[in-house]
Parts: structure tokens; C-alpha cells; sequence
């Protein structure tokens, strides 16, 4: 899965890497997907049969209406409307399937950019580290080193219970921290954003290239024979201010991407529903 990850990166660092604000940044990236979700369901849909499927399925619907006092006219329609509802909902298979591999690897790239913030300056950050099953959080030695921006406040903490260790620190200055953690030879690093800039962040390296590294576009996963089989830090929550008012950066992308997909069908003559 790394090809795809490599390929999505390429492609959000064009359209949102450029961007600082965030206002701008949702706009464009919200414009980006939903003109490809629209020209993809331009590129293969069949807009003449789903006219038609969807014209059937409303005089099956006014058939039953104008006819429902009659119990097995009744009947008959409502066949008719699964029949017709069927067939309107196949006329949409193809173009769904088309769009479904491209947008999700726009809609994990805008969540990874989007979905959290970096750490401000003095915000406690926490590093979670889970070793491989064979090895005991309580005897194996773990050492940290981080970079000049950030400090270690507390830690390690041991929790048996799930093999983790948790570390707490805090950035001193604005930029790419990381820290390093080194158990019987073997070094991983972990990338740490700080300051207010727009960026990719990766909440989560785990072990395995899996279906799971998707969802983690920013970093590579950890090998196979790594001690530690996942690092994470929790970046809080990146949120769209409007006045007063705070929402969800992602779910904003989201409205956006969906009210703009249905304004370019509706310039272009495209079939969405």
C-alpha cells in the first residue's frame, strides 16, 4: 500500500500543500473532489438510461398513489416499484464503483490534513509506544532522545495491561520535532508537529503494510520484526471557526465537497441522484 500512500501524498501536497489558510485550503481541496467526483460519474455513467430508470420509478410511484384503493393493484404497483427501484439503483453500480478507490484516497489525504492540528508551544504531547507481544513493557528498556523543540516532562509510564509506554512532553519553539525511541539497537522515529501551520500530520505508526497504512498516509509503516509494533501521539482536533462558532475542519470538508458536487452536476448536466 505504500505506492498508493506515495501517490496521494504527491497529490495533496499540489493541491493543499500550497495553501495557508484553511479556509482556502478546504475550498480548493472540496472543489478538487467533487469536480472528479462529477467527472468521473460524467466519464461513465449512462445519463440517458438513468433518466429513464428514474422516470419509470416516478410513474410507478403516481401509479400507486392514483390506484392504492384497489388491494391488488395495490399489490402489483408496489412490485413494480422494487422492480423500478432496482433498476434506477443499478444504473449508479458502475459509476460508484469507478469513484470509489480515487475519492477515498482524497477523502484519507484531506483527513490527514484537516482532521487534527499541530501541538502549539507549552500543549502537552503524548507518545503512546506498544511493544511486539513477546516482550514486557515492565522489563524491557525503552530510551527516548527528542529534538531541540521539545522537553520530556514525564515518563515513561508502564501499563502492563496493554504493553505500553507513555511518555509526556511539550514543544518549546515552533517546528518539526521528532523523537526517537530505541529498544535493544533498534531506532524508530517519530515525527512531531508544533506550531499553527497547515500540514499532513500522521497520528499513528503502526507495524504491517496493511490495508491499515492508508489511513496514515504521512509516515512508513514500521517493519515486520520491529520490537515496537506501533507509536502514536494524539494531535488535537483541528477545527473551522465560524464568528463564534467552532466546527469540525473534516465535516466542513465534507458539506463542502457535497453542496459543490451537486452545483457542478448541475452546471455540467450530470446525474448524481
Amino acid at each position: 500500500m505504500s505506492w498508493l500512500n506515495r501517490i496521494s501524498n504527491v497529490i495533496g501536497d499540489a493541491i493543499i500543500g500550497p495553501w495557508v489558510s484553511v479556509t482556502v485550503a478546504l475550498v480548493i481541496s472540496a472543489s478538487v473532489l467533487a469536480a472528479v467526483i462529477v467527472g468521473l460519474f460524467r466519464l461513465v455513467g449512462r445519463p440517458q438510461r438513468i433518466r429513464r430508470a428514474r422516470n419509470r420509478l416516478l410513474a410507478r410511484t403516481l401509479e400507486l398513489l392514483l390506484f392504492g384503493h384497489d388491494g391488488r393493484s395495490l399489490l402489483t404497483a408496489s412490485g413494480r416499484i422494487l422492480v423500478a427501484n432496482g433498476s434506477y439503483l443499478w444504473q449508479f453500480l458502475v459509476p460508484l464503483f469507478v469513484t470509489t478507490i480515487p475519492v477515498t484516497l482524497l477523502l484519507i489525504q484531506g483527513a490527514a490534513w484537516f482532521a487534527h492540528r499541530p501541538y502549539r508551544v507549552g500543549e502537552p504531547i503524548i507518545i503512546e509506544v506498544n511493544l511486539a507481544s513477546g516482550r514486557s513493557v515492565l522489563g524491557t528498556s525503552v530510551s527516548l532522545n527528542t529534538a531541540e523543540c521539545l522537553t520530556l516532562t514525564a515518563g515513561p509510564v508502564r501499563v502492563p495491561g496493554h504493553n505500553e509506554l507513555c511518555y509526556r512532553l511539550v514543544g518549546t519553539q515552533p517546528g518539526d520535532g521528532w523523537v526517537d525511541l530505541t529498544v535493544d539497537g533498534y531506532t524508530i522515529r517519530k515525527p512531531v508537529a508544533i506550531g499553527e501551520r497547515l500540514e499532513r500530520l500522521s497520528s499513528e505508526r503502526a507495524q504491517g503494510d496493511n490495508g491499515g497504512s492508508l489511513l496514515h498516509p504521512g509516515e512508513e509503516p514500521l517493519s515486520a520484526d520491529s520490537p515496537i509494533v506501533r507509536v502514536a501521539t494524539p494531535y488535537p482536533q483541528r477545527t473551522w471557526n465560524w464568528g463564534l462558532s467552532e466546527y469540525d475542519a473534516c465535516l466542513v470538508g465534507v458539506v463542502l465537497t457535497l453542496v459543490l458536487s451537486l452545483v457542478f452536476a448541475r452546471v455540467f448536466r450530470v446525474s448524481l441522484v
